[in-house]
């Protein structure tokens, strides 16, 4: 661990979000606390339901409509989040605060070209040009590993294959240099040699930039090759955080060990 990682970028206390519901009100996350720093990885571990993607979206500003934080706090390198305009927290997506979601398909429009997309992201956070722009993001699109990227620039999303496309989109999140990255579920449409080989780029470009990536996955090998830390959420509440090597070696709480079991199982 180098000097960089001694304070958290992102830390969540208390965080408790409800949902209304036609029977009434719904907690969907109960004092959710963690944190994660620069350069780090935190692994978000559980069932589906279990509350993982909500606590994201929580963090990023995107709870669904009728889907409010009543109480607690998200602090971005100590500023309040919870305090800010809705349009101070559009600001900070996709520039301090990116993510990326598990359909890669779903966030762009197919008529479009690649070019087009990633261009238009960079110019919305950037005051350049946009022959500037459109050179920023074939860079990007280099270091991420995509072969001729000049030429993918001018394809469309529905001619790249659900690996190039999920490049892509990590490479639009990280273009913008955040202090936090979210991968929620990033590759589960991918076969299992590509999930591992596209986490494993995203992991590293996060280190060498000093990004706090934050991984939402059922799949604990996943977790077990990449994160640092790890927080179990089961039925809304975090019931086990530790450093991953603990959690694996000596889990303490039943959800954790039963995720274990199944996993050898």
């Amino acid at each position: 661990m180098n000097g960089k990682l001694q304070e958290p970028i992102l830390s969540v206390s208390g965080l408790t979000v409800d949902v209304a519901a036609d029977s009434g009100t719904i907690r969907i996350l109960d004092d959710i606390s963690l944190q994660v720093r620069s350069g780090s990885v935190l692994g978000i571990v559980g069932e589906s339901g279990s509350g993982k993607s909500m606590t994201c979206l929580a963090c990023m500003g995107l709870l669904p409509p009728g889907a409010a934080a009543v109480k607690g706090s998200i602090a971005l390198a100590g500023r309040e989040l919870l305090s800010l305009s809705p349009a101070d927290r559009r600001r900070l997506r996709g520039s301090r605060l990116s993510i990326v979601m598990q359909n890669p398909m779903a966030s762009f429009n197919p008529i479009r070209t690649i070019g087009n997309h990633f261009a238009e992201t960079i110019r919305a956070h950037t005051a350049i040009r946009r022959k500037d722009a459109w050179e920023q993001a074939v860079l990007h699109l280099e270091r991420i590993g995509l072969p001729r990227p000049a030429e993918l620039m001018k394809m469309r999303p529905y001619q790249l294959s659900g690996g190039m496309l999920q490049r892509v989109m990590i490479a639009i999140a990280l273009s913008s240099g955040p202090d936090v990255l979210f991968a929620d579920e990033p590759t589960t449409a991918l076969d299992l040699a590509s999930q591992r080989h596209v986490l494993g780029e995203l992991e590293q470009l996060c280190r060498s930039e000093g990004t706090a990536l934050v991984i939402v996955t059922h799949d604990l090998g996943v977790i077990a090759e990449l994160a640092d830390e790890v927080a179990v959420i089961h039925r809304g509440r975090i019931v086990e955080s530790a450093g991953v090597y603990q959690l694996f070696d000596r889990p303490q709480h039943p959800y954790t060990k039963l995720l274990l079991e199944t996993r050898i199982g």
